[in-house]
């Protein structure tokens, strides 16, 4: 669901034929619906263009972090970024109100945790990314490099798969995005809060518990290498094509 409403406008509003890193390209930011109200896998921000790396109609790419959980606080289900700034720049959401700051002197350069640090201190925070929702680019993004991600906050989330997406942010000159504060209480969004936080927590349980669950905290993502591997879907020579590798 996260990406739902991102593809259908993606589709809708993204002209055909056009260069990804072309002003004509948008930059569609969702949140998930659950983000800000379920306690468990449910942070997701979702990342929808027009791939500079394959050139589909449209790509997106997922990430975790806090980042969503701030959208939704302030006030927004999603961003849609578009045009081109004339110079480098950042946006501040603070309490749902936006406003651009120049980024020059984060632009040329820096790598994703040292912007994001600055990026927090010139708003007031302390260098600590729990504290406010970050996305940024890096030189990469900044250089159009055709496979680039866009880092999340609350350290190292990136939404990197798809191909491309940071390079479209930095195609708009859009170093970062920072997200923080708002009064919105999406608890009273709820239909029955009662019933949804009974659900919640039966499945906190049942997740925190599952052999999956601990198998992932052992080795990470790395652990579905053999069921992708099984299954003839593992991509090898920079995706040009998928199938089993002999081992």
């Amino acid at each position: 669901m996260v990406g739902g409403l991102a593809a259908y406008l993606a589709l809708k509003e993204i002209p055909r034929g056009i260069d990804p890193l072309s002003p004509s390209n948008k930059l569609f930011i969702f949140s998930g619906p659950l983000s800000g109200i379920a306690t468990i896998s449910s942070s997701r921000v979702n990342v929808t263009t027009r791939s500079p790396l394959t050139g589909g109609v449209y790509t997106h790419a997922n990430a975790g972090g806090n980042f969503s959980y701030w959208l939704r606080r302030s006030g927004y289900d999603g961003l849609i970024i578009e045009g081109k700034a004339d110079e480098p720049v950042y946006l501040v959401i603070k309490d749902g109100e936006p406003k651009l700051k120049p980024a020059k002197h984060i632009w040329g350069g820096k790598w994703t945790g040292a912007s994001t640090k600055i990026i927090l201190e010139e708003n007031g925070f302390p260098p600590d990314e729990t504290k406010a929702g970050v996305a940024v680019i890096g030189p990469a993004g900044e250089n159009l490099v055709k496979f680039a991600g866009i880092r999340m906050s609350d350290y190292e989330r990136f939404a990197g798969r798809g191909g491309g997406v940071g390079a479209v942010m930095g195609s708009k000159l859009l170093k970062g995005i920072l997200v923080w504060g708002g009064t919105r209480d999406l608890s009273k969004e709820l239909v029955d809060k009662a019933k949804f936080m009974k659900v919640n927590s039966d499945i906190v349980k049942r997740i925190a518990t599952h052999d999956t669950t601990k198998v992932l905290h052992k080795y990470g993502t790395n652990v579905l290498m053999n069921i992708v591997q099984s299954i003839g879907a593992l991509p090898h020579y920079n995706f040009g094509g998928t199938g089993k590798i002999a081992t």
